[in-house]
């Protein structure tokens, strides 16, 4: 179990940089810096929508979001 936990640790905060890293080359970088601070998957959400669904945002907000879906399963 507790490997389990390093694992999506690693991987919440892989996709969280990596979804931080893309909106700062393509958006903005209030909106980057705030998805690297942030905790929060509804920001990330809202960032991609602003977006407009950008499809470049797929892969990195797949990895931001199943890491976030991870520990949830992972504390229940």
């Amino acid at each position: 179990m507790h490997a389990l936990s390093i694992v999506v640790l690693i991987l919440t905060l892989a996709g969280q940089l990596w979804f931080a890293w893309e909106v700062w080359q393509r958006e903005d970088l209030i909106w980057a810096v705030l998805l690297g601070l942030v905790p929060f998957p509804l920001l990330g959400l809202y960032v991609w929508y602003r977006a407009g669904w950008e499809s470049c945002y797929r892969n990195p907000a797949i990895v931001y979001f199943s890491g976030y879906a991870a520990t949830f399963l992972l504390r229940v």
